[in-house]
């Protein structure tokens, strides 16, 4: 298979380390200036300070301390997820455009926060005109094309989506008397963690009547860590993809509809449109992150996509399934 270079933008090829620290950088520099900003002017912030604003006017308040510190937290927060999502796979120039926007958004508004704290006796005094939203969106649309400018270059193998492995179709070897059941879990551990994470940060939302941090971190973090407890398997029946011991949510694709399994490159917004479980015209799947992933070429030229480890083994037995049933109804 020949090796191809990508060239997204000015910075080369980077290792798992590289592209975490490049995609935690934004993240760090929003913590570091958030703090540096409350250092400099912690005497001059009431206690406590107005950390949301309805209206124009101050109607959500946290002591200066856990103000301060919920707002760092939450850039770090950003500068961890997004660290670990690129060090796990290389990264589209989304990604990295996200990276940045994210946390440029967050600095923009925790210190136009700060700042219209600043100098006031009483934090109920204090004024935040809703037009100046604009100022944040704007950061973060700057943070975007820097981060998109910055994706490093990205060195991958033949096609961006090609197959892994010859035109043989894979197998385990199952013998006519022999029966197999294959099962993995379909999200790794760190995809847990982020989410967990995430539900997390939506709790320390609630308890520190932070509404937005609650609003985003506890829908997204439940339904993500719902959706990455789900485990993938094959045997006689086909495949399946659903929670322990539930019946719901559960996604089966029968034996039958299967013509035959791979294993190939899978890139979740090039080939399903985005992450989670995804349907784009004919192809469905599950993919949280770019990879080695199982294919079920289906019947209809249907196709089902899933990343998930030891893709090969489950490919294999389900080759063999599929050999055997076409032997039996000869």
């Amino acid at each position: 298979m020949t090796s191809t270079t990508s060239t997204n933008g000015p910075v080369p090829a980077l290792g798992p380390t590289g592209r975490a620290v490049l995609a935690a950088l934004p993240g760090v520099a929003a913590c570091a200036g958030v703090l540096a900003l409350a250092a400099a002017r912690w005497d001059a912030l009431p206690d406590p300070v107005a950390i949301h604003f309805g209206g124009d006017s101050a109607d959500g308040f946290a002591s200066r301390t856990t103000g301060v510190l919920v707002m760092a937290g939450i850039c770090a927060l950003a500068a961890v997820v997004f660290a670990a999502v690129a060090r796990r796979c290389p990264a589209a120039r989304s990604m990295y455009a996200t990276a940045f926007a994210v946390p440029a958004l967050l600095a923009c508004a925790f210190v136009m926060t700060l700042l219209a704290n600043a100098d006031v006796a009483d934090a109920h005094d204090a004024e935040l005109p809703n037009w100046q939203i604009l100022f944040p969106v704007g950061a973060a649309l700057a943070g975007a094309a820097v981060g998109a400018l910055l994706a490093p270059a990205s060195a991958a193998g033949g096609e961006a989506s090609g197959a892994v492995g010859g035109d043989a179709p894979l197998s385990v070897g199952l013998r006519a008397e022999e029966t197999a059941v294959w099962s993995r879990s379909a999200a790794p551990a760190w995809i847990k963690g982020v989410f967990t994470a995430l539900i997390a940060a939506g709790a320390a939302g609630l308890l520190f009547d932070v509404e937005e941090l609650a609003w985003v971190g506890l829908p997204i973090g439940v339904i993500g860590l719902v959706m990455s407890l789900l485990r993938a398997s094959a045997g006689p029946k086909g495949f399946a993809l659903g929670l322990p011991l539930l019946p719901f949510p559960r996604v089966s694709v029968p034996l039958a509809d299967i013509r035959q399994a791979r294993v190939r490159l899978v890139r979740p917004v090039r080939d399903l449109g985005g992450w989670g479980y995804r349907s784009m015209g004919g192809r469905r799947g599950l993919a949280f992150h770019s990879g080695e992933g199982l294919c079920l070429e289906l019947t209809g030229d249907r196709e089902f996509l899933i990343v998930v480890e030891d893709a090969e083994s489950a490919a294999g037995l389900l080759n063999d399934l599929v050999a055997r049933s076409a032997e039996g109804e000869r």
